[in-house]
């Protein structure tokens, strides 16, 4: 298989949220810091989309007073 420029970005990113943590540290740990990444980089991706709604938005759109 031939590593893609994304492959390799993803390679980088893993060994550099490794290298962060303690010294001493769990698999679950490692796929709970994995997970966490993942997540932020999702969420960015929706901010930078336009997929986010202000409270305001979600509120007014369920009709909840502030």
């Amino acid at each position: 298989m031939q590593m893609t420029a994304d492959m390799t970005a993803l390679k980088k990113t893993a060994h550099e949220i490794i290298d962060q943590m303690p010294q001493i540290y769990s698999w679950d740990d490692v796929i709970r810091a994995f997970h966490v990444r993942r997540e932020i980089e999702k969420g960015i991706a929706d901010i930078e989309a336009g997929r986010v709604k202000t409270t305001g938005e979600i509120r007014a759109k369920f009709g909840i007073k502030q």
